[in-house]
């Protein structure tokens, strides 16, 4: 299972489990959080990890970058 949230598949999307539930969009919900501690003068800084993505191993499956240039993302 993906616990942590490393196996990435889109990286522009948040993570439902992350998400209160009280509003019908987490991209909503994570927007008007920004805001909000914006607004109390505190800056966002949003940490990611693009070598850790939700692909399996030669054999596949092909998820994100796997099969674009492996020589380049996988090392």
């Amino acid at each position: 299972s993906n616990y942590w949230g490393y196996n990435t598949l889109s990286y522009f999307a948040p993570d439902n489990r992350f998400a209160s539930g009280a509003f019908s969009c987490p991209v909503k919900e994570f927007k008007m959080m920004v805001r909000t501690l914006h607004a109390h003068g505190l800056e966002v800084v949003l940490d990611v990890v693009y070598n850790h993505t939700g692909e399996g191993n030669h054999l596949g499956p092909t998820l994100c970058y796997r099969g674009i240039d492996n020589t380049v993302f996988y090392r």
